[in-house]
């Protein structure tokens, strides 16, 4: 059994457009963001998938919703904490350049604590990867037992993720073993094939350069896009 995953950003917010870092802290899609995300769903719309999933943060949640307003298909929405998007900790909520300690003075005057008493709760790299990891490790069995019982222990499961580009990117990076990635733009999808090995329980990342950050459908008429996405060969 092998998993076809897509990995879609969510559109652009407000925080994306002010240059602000979001994180686990959440802002409203923009008119933009919510066409990005109906321009993903004209890209899905006839696609059979066999799980959806995103995460539990509103922006996310509501690019799902405009993707699957597009599809023909009634599928359960999952919402999943462990596609959150990376905790920034006390960086949340403020322009992308600045630093910690810089960060630190600006919550102290604003929320009248001192300095000393603010903790930094950011998530490091390994903690994402670990939820990364669950989350495939989740999925997969789940699929796996599916697949069983329909006894079609080779099936090929197409399962749609609408996630963050911090965590999309690390994906790619860790679990995917492909450090040369530097952008993933908002409303991009990333295509990821996943298989076991049967005989270690290791999970394999199959990923393609060309696969990553697709955005031509951001861009470009249906025609140019489907004839650049060529999504059948596994």
């Amino acid at each position: 059994m092998k998993i076809e995953l897509f990995l879609v950003r969510h559109g652009e917010t407000t925080a994306n457009r002010d240059n602000i870092l979001q994180g686990h802290s959440d802002f409203p899609l923009t008119d933009r963001g919510q066409e990005e995300a109906s321009k993903v769903g004209d890209v899905f719309s006839n696609y059979n998938w066999s799980k959806a999933y995103t995460s539990d943060l509103n922006r996310a949640i509501k690019t799902s919703i405009i993707v699957f307003s597009k599809s023909s298909q009634d599928l359960p929405l999952n919402t999943d904490s462990l596609l959150r998007e990376i905790n920034f900790g006390v960086l949340e909520g403020l322009p992308r350049n600045t630093k910690l300690e810089e960060a630190k003075k600006i919550i102290s005057k604003r929320d009248g604590i001192p300095i000393e008493d603010i903790d930094d709760i950011s998530e490091s790299r390994d903690d994402v990867v670990i939820r990364q990891r669950n989350f495939i490790d989740n999925i997969y069995k789940e699929l796996e037992s599916e697949s069983l019982q329909s006894n079609n222990p080779n099936e090929v499961h197409k399962v749609l993720v609408i996630s963050h580009g911090g965590y999309i990117k690390l994906f790619i990076k860790s679990l995917c073993n492909f450090p040369r990635v530097n952008t993933i733009c908002n409303g991009s999808i990333t295509r990821v094939i996943v298989d076991k090995n049967q005989a270690t329980g290791e999970y394999q990342y199959i990923i393609n350069e060309n696969e990553i950050n697709c955005y031509e459908h951001l861009v470009g008429d249906k025609q140019s896009y489907t004839n650049i996405y060529n999504w059948s060969n596994i």
